[in-house]
């Protein structure tokens, strides 16, 4: 797609004023983590080791169901638009940032799309270790919000690693799968601008 415009199934749509919706994603993202991580360290100290252990268990279960489903649409099957659409908004638990449209605001680059896949989990597991620094002073502000000890840090980043791995495996196999164009030449299926076993994607192959 040009400048202006993103990838949305099989045609290219106007970012209008979407152009930074990943900055604010990423942001909001940042915020619910933070409650979250703090909400759930508050938690652990009114239950049992082993319903912490359960909740935990049940979270992973009800994620790993969702990703199944964004995986659904990464199959060569030529579904309807509606359902493609539908199957997409669950690729964000795939941790694939294209639902938020990034080639608003980089132009659309195979090796800037797949370092991208790539340092998304180290934004998201840097972002633990920033909310423990950032729960000390808002622990001596109020005590609504409990100051997280390196334990809870950790366990929050070891739940987050559970999700992060099916998200790493899609995103190093990804440069592997390749489909047939419309043109008659094989793209890939993740990045369809992309031509397979040619330029950036020979590099790709052989790095990744």
């Amino acid at each position: 797609c040009t400048s202006g415009f993103y990838r949305s199934a099989h045609a290219c749509e106007s970012c209008g004023g979407s152009v930074y919706a990943l900055i604010v994603a990423y942001f909001v993202g940042f915020l619910i983590l933070g409650a979250l991580i703090m909400l759930w360290s508050r938690r652990a100290t009114h239950v049992e080791v082993a319903e912490g252990v359960l909740a935990s268990v049940t979270v992973g279960v009800m994620v790993n169901f969702v990703q199944g489903l964004g995986i659904v649409s990464l199959l060569n099957f030529e579904f309807p638009i509606e359902l493609v659409n539908f199957f997409k908004l669950f690729q964000i638990f795939l941790f694939d940032i294209e639902v938020l449209r990034p080639a608003c605001l980089f132009p659309n680059s195979l090796v800037g799309d797949y370092t991208s896949l790539l340092i998304t989990p180290v934004f998201v597991l840097g972002s633990c270790v920033v909310w423990h620094w950032i729960s000390k002073p808002l622990a001596r502000c109020t005590k609504r919000c409990g100051e997280l000890s390196w334990d809870d840090t950790i366990n929050a980043m070891g739940m987050l690693i559970h999700l992060l791995y099916i998200s790493m495996c899609m995103s190093i196999l990804g440069i592997w799968v390749c489909s047939k164009h419309p043109s008659g030449k094989e793209t890939l299926k993740s990045a369809a601008y992309a031509i397979c076993y040619e330029g950036e994607h020979i590099g790709l192959m052989v790095s990744g």
